[in-house]
């Protein structure tokens, strides 16, 4: 992957995060009921729970990390590499972590192999970090 530019505005509203991820990395059949999940809280918890396994991301976006590579220095340090800003928005199946805005670094420290699926979004619809249930389930999303 190239190296991602990023706008002067290195915060963007949490809402932006979550419907350019549906609509860069969903696949299209489920694109439009992803985006009406996120309008109702109800729908917000359905969509919680979609995320341990996430079977409907395009598979051409996740690249897989490596099992020796799945350590926060190194995830932190690829994220870095692909210019993305101090902090993140966060997706999570758990609703004490869902919806935040923290530093990538603590938020790393904070979830990492937590058991907690989890969304890192970097950079709206072109830079995350996932992280499922199952173990070594650790993904690059971003655009090749």
């Amino acid at each position: 992957m190239q190296t991602l530019k990023r706008s002067q505005e290195e915060k963007w509203p949490p809402i932006m995060h979550e419907t350019l991820f549906i609509s860069a990395f969903i696949i299209k059949e489920k694109k439009e009921r992803y985006l009406n999940l996120l309008s109702s809280k109800k729908g917000r918890a359905k969509f919680r729970l979609k995320l341990p396994h996430l079977q409907d991301i395009n598979k051409t976006y996740l690249h897989k990390i490596a099992p020796n590579e799945q350590n926060i220095a190194h995830i932190l340090n690829q994220l870095r590499s692909y210019n993305s800003p101090p902090n993140c928005h966060i997706m999570a199946e758990h609703s004490k972590y869902d919806q935040k805005t923290m530093q990538i670094e603590d938020a790393l420290q904070t979830l990492f192999a937590s058991g907690i699926s989890y969304i890192i979004s970097c950079i709206p619809g072109k830079l995350l970090y996932y992280e499922g249930e199952n173990i070594n389930e650790r993904y690059m999303i971003y655009y090749n």
